[in-house]
């Protein structure tokens, strides 16, 4: 087994404390998710469609711009898009419901993305772009080694494979996760400020909260008509979506650069979760196809979509998903678990939240405290991202940052966010 290379820090405790929680739950022979005493009512596929996207010029074309479904409205208060041009009312996930542009079946792709903390983007995409400054990441080269795109020895064994349980786990895929209605029992463990995860296909919306992929870090689902894997790291705070088309993924025990690695449950192939390529293995080399998410908090998801389903909390394993398992490890900059390599940029403070795109050759970070300090807690504003035209959206109350396409080339956009009476 490989070492860890670590400082000697007090926060270190919670951390090690858990670890081992993690792995006397996460080994039990008499816990699984198929328990027969979970009953629960199994999930039903939406009827629309939840594509991949390479954050490509194709991925945009037209069709992608073009929805038959009807939208409906969402409730009094929320904060929704308003075209100052045509008057037409968009969900802040970039759905039209009211006007010319909702009668036109209008609506905004979503670019994908990763979240994350500010020193794992800085240490996994140096020389990237930061939004609102003149420079870039500090530049630094990751090596390939041997049989690994990334130095092999650094690939560390933290855990043993399938000891942090992803759901279904393990193995195989067993059916799909089970999930509950917002304002049900097994939903009461979230509270208003937490964060989830949410997709949204155009007739159905599904929540992925913070809360259970601390305890899991991976939901193998199928939604939209697409197997997909929804990834977290606590470590790093990064999330992303990923097709599952080919395989499922496990929690491998592994950590490179305190990063969540994935295993393939049809080749064992090793992936970086936020570099999204496997990094050895018989998928070496192969890039994940990523799907687009909304994360935000669970009290704006289900003002967006107030009938949301959400990850029950009878998984079949016991977990207290009401309790962040790492202490002080949010709030602590200086701590970033294991020694990275490369270290991370100080130019913002290690924990500062963190959307980041890449299209092309061009990787970009919006670093929401300075998009908030630049253009207010509240705001839509035009960019372009390696020449691909898009809207940035964004609002502090709810850690909201969405980035999306700028529309059908038959309509010039002119977004403002506005109340809904």
């Amino acid at each position: 087994m490989l070492r860890r290379r670590i400082r000697s820090r007090a926060p270190r405790t919670a951390l090690f404390s858990t670890l081992l929680v993690l792995i006397a739950a996460g080994c039990s022979e008499t816990e699984s998710p198929s328990d027969p005493d979970v009953d629960l009512p199994p999930v039903t596929d939406s009827e629309g469609t939840l594509p991949t996207v390479r954050n490509e010029p194709g991925d945009f074309t037209l069709d992608a711009h073009r929805t038959d479904l009807e939208i409906p409205a969402p409730p009094s208060g929320t904060w929704v898009l308003r075209d100052r041009e045509s008057g037409s009312l968009i969900t802040a996930d970039g759905w039209a419901f009211e006007g010319p542009l909702a009668e036109a079946g209008v609506r905004l792709p979503h670019l994908a993305k990763t979240s994350a903390f500010w020193f794992a983007w800085s240490v996994f995409h140096p020389g990237s772009e930061i939004w609102g400054r003149d420079a870039a990441v500090r530049d630094a080269v990751i090596r390939s080694d041997g049989d690994c795109l990334v130095p092999c020895d650094q690939i560390r064994r933290n855990l043993p494979r399938d000891a942090i349980p992803s759901l279904p786990n393990p193995g195989p895929p067993q059916g799909s996760p089970r999930f509950a209605d917002a304002g049900s029992s097994d939903a009461a463990y979230l509270r208003p400020g937490d964060m989830v995860i949410g997709l949204f296909d155009g007739t159905e919306a599904r929540a992925y909260p913070h809360n259970v992929l601390w305890w899991h870090e991976i939901v193998n689902d199928t939604f939209g008509g697409q197997p997909l894997s929804v990834s977290f790291c606590p470590l790093t705070g990064s999330a992303l979506v990923f097709s599952a088309s080919r395989s499922a993924f496990g929690v491998s025990g592994n950590l490179y650069n305190s990063n969540l690695v994935l295993y393939d449950h049809d080749t064992a192939s090793l992936f970086s979760q936020m570099r999204r390529e496997a990094v050895t293995g018989e998928r070496r080399g192969e890039i994940l196809e990523e799907v687009p998410f909304v994360e935000t908090t669970w009290e704006r998801w289900q003002q967006m979509h107030p009938g949301t389903k959400v990850i029950a909390s009878s998984t079949g394993f016991s977990r207290d998903y009401t309790r962040y398992p790492y202490g002080d490890y949010r709030s602590d900059d200086r701590d970033t678990f294991s020694v990275t390599d490369p270290s991370p940029d100080p130019q913002f403070p290690g924990k500062a939240l963190v959307t980041g795109v890449h299209v092309g050759d061009v990787s970009r970070a919006y670093v929401h405290s300075e998009v908030r300090e630049t253009m207010g807690n509240r705001t839509a504003f035009r960019d372009e991202i390696g020449g691909l035209p898009v809207w940035v959206l964004y609002d502090s109350a709810d850690t909201f940052l969405q980035i999306v396409h700028a529309g059908d080339p038959e309509f010039e956009l002119d977004l403002e966010w506005t109340r809904l009476p």
